[in-house]
């Protein structure tokens, strides 16, 4: 249970409430000084996007909610899709004990390009994301980000209704 991102970004400005702004690696939206929206491609490296006076971490998750992110690593082998979970990021969902589903908010991946990790990333506090775009580089680690309540009991991961992991976590 986290709203961090696994690498800050400088959004470039002290002002805790922004609306689309411009960052080189894409567009960001602040509110109370953390991301509300997040559209990020791996134009930069996580060295660069973190460099400035002015760095975030955190998303906005409203009141009464926390987040929760899955992560994963892809399949390694040549020859393998590691992007294929990205084709049906929005058939992921938590599912709570009472049988209530909770869609993507969020998906953020750590890619290589050469020696170099970069970001690719969408977040949407508001509302479930409707996909994320692929890179031509390789995914390293995967990150999905649901919101739900505080208090929420959830019991498994699932993927097109199927519980592809079935856990015990209290959401405090």
């Amino acid at each position: 249970v986290s709203a961090n991102l696994f690498s800050p970004i400088n959004v470039g400005t002290p002002k805790k409430n922004a609306n689309g702004a411009q960052v080189a690696s894409g567009t960001l939206s602040l509110k109370d000084g953390k991301f509300s929206k997040l559209a990020i491609t791996p134009v930069q490296t996580l060295t660069l996007m973190k460099k400035g006076s002015y760095t975030v971490s955190e998303c906005y998750v409203p009141e009464g909610q926390r987040m929760v992110q899955v992560s994963a690593e892809p399949p390694a082998e040549s020859g393998t899709d590691a992007w294929a979970w990205a084709d049906g990021v929005t058939d992921f969902k938590l599912k709570d004990s009472a049988s209530k589903t909770y869609d993507v908010r969020g998906a953020f991946a750590k890619v290589r390009s050469g020696r170099e990790d970069r970001m690719v990333a969408t977040y949407d506090a508001s509302a479930p994301i409707s996909g994320l775009s692929r890179d031509e580089n390789r995914p390293t680690d995967v990150y999905l980000a649901f919101i739900v309540p505080t208090g929420t009991q959830l019991t498994s991961l699932d993927f097109k209704g199927q519980a592809i992991q079935q856990f015990q976590l209290a959401v405090q």
